[in-house]
């Protein structure tokens, strides 16, 4: 055991540290913003040294621009008869890979088979067999053949079944973090092969997407002056007392985790390979799928999504031509004359004008990205 004081006097960079004590820099970085929210309380924490390398099987990568070949790969394994588990990292009818579509695609290539649908709108449907299942996943998903969850499973859940689960399918289309990438597999404890898409380089990034704390930083306080300036400019106050600089520890460490987000971001599947490496598993290069079948996925997948989102839209429009709620343009109209500025609630006011504050803010912030960036 070693005080992490006298480890951070005895090491002048993280490499040094790396090399000397196998901690890595989000490790490290963790420790001191912990001993910064201690303040004056003294506290002495120390390091425990974990050399256990697990062994946690295998992991098939499956390449390409989209996870065709997988999905292919996953009809074989279902016709063989057993049980699955995929994750996807999108959920809504429009995504061509959500949970949605891909349930949708599967039931129809599948009818007999037993699909369990867990995001973050089937989990809070009190029709849905997935309500509520959260707290009892280990004695619900055994009644399934396939399941497919969002990034709900994400964290905070343990599958303990044995000898349910044949394998773990993933598609990771670079929304989450790599991290997060490497919990959701690890969701199913068994040691089962894992099958995972990976998109080449991730969507999503924190802040302005820069890759240095200080860029980061930076974005962020140019977008603090500017909602300052456009709360100012919404109700006539002066906001200029609010403190930027509050708990100037936390937004370091942010920035610091923020930077290593975006830098894995720009190489997604490599840093998310090279994590399941960390983790134990043994990656292997998947065959792809002959061209008839990954012809037929995309076919299937593409036919899937088209007819979930046009029922979607169908629904949103009903709702949307309801007369209960139109009452302004109702009245209007039985009254016989054009609708006038007053005849507009209160409420659609307030949603005009946080609409225009909305695009200015998204004005601002593209011109304080753009200028950063380039």
């Amino acid at each position: 055991m070693l005080a992490v004081e006298d480890f951070i006097a005895s090491t002048s960079s993280y490499k040094k540290l790396n090399r000397r004590h196998g901690c890595n820099a989000a490790s490290f970085t963790d420790v001191k913003y912990v001993l910064s929210l201690a303040g004056e309380y003294r506290v002495n924490p120390f390091v425990i040294v974990n050399n256990y390398q697990p062994f946690s099987g295998n992991c098939y990568n499956y390449s390409g621009s989209n996870p065709k070949n997988l999905i292919a790969a996953l009809d074989k394994g279902i016709i063989l008869g057993g049980h699955h588990l995929l994750c996807c990292s999108a959920q809504k009818a429009k995504s061509k890979w959500g949970t949605q579509t891909l349930e949708e695609r599967f039931r129809r290539k599948f009818p007999h088979l037993r699909i369990l649908r867990i995001d973050s709108e089937s989990v809070a449907d009190p029709s849905h067999a997935a309500f509520g299942c959260i707290a009892h996943l280990n004695e619900i998903l055994t009644q399934y053949d396939l399941v497919i969850a969002s990034p709900s499973l994400e964290t905070g859940v343990s599958i303990d079944i044995r000898g349910h689960f044949d394998a773990v399918w993933g598609i990771f289309q670079g929304v989450q973090p790599v991290n997060s990438v490497r919990q959701m597999l690890a969701r199913v404890r068994e040691t089962v092969d894992r099958h995972i898409w990976i998109r080449e380089w991730g969507m999503s990034v924190v802040g302005n997407g820069s890759t240095s704390i200080g860029g980061l930083l930076r974005s962020q306080h140019v977008a603090t002056q500017a909602n300052i300036a456009l709360l100012s400019a919404a109700d006539n106050d002066d906001y200029s007392f609010i403190d930027q600089n509050f708990q100037p520890e936390s937004l370091q460490t942010w920035g610091k985790r923020g930077s290593v987000i975006n830098v894995e971001m720009r190489r997604y599947r490599e840093s998310v390979l090279a994590g399941l490496v960390e983790d134990g598993y043994t990656v292997i290069d998947a065959d792809d799928a002959d061209d008839d079948e990954s012809g037929a996925v995309i076919e299937s997948v593409k036919a899937a999504s088209v007819e979930l989102y046009a029922a979607e839209c169908r629904v949103r429009r009903s709702r949307i031509l309801q007369p209960s709620l139109m009452p302004n343009l109702r009245s209007c109209k039985t009254q016989g004359r054009k609708r006038k500025p007053n005849d507009i609630s209160s409420a659609r006011q307030n949603c005009l004008v946080a609409t225009k504050l909305k695009l200015r803010l998204i004005w601002s912030r593209r011109m304080m990205t753009g200028g950063i960036l380039n």
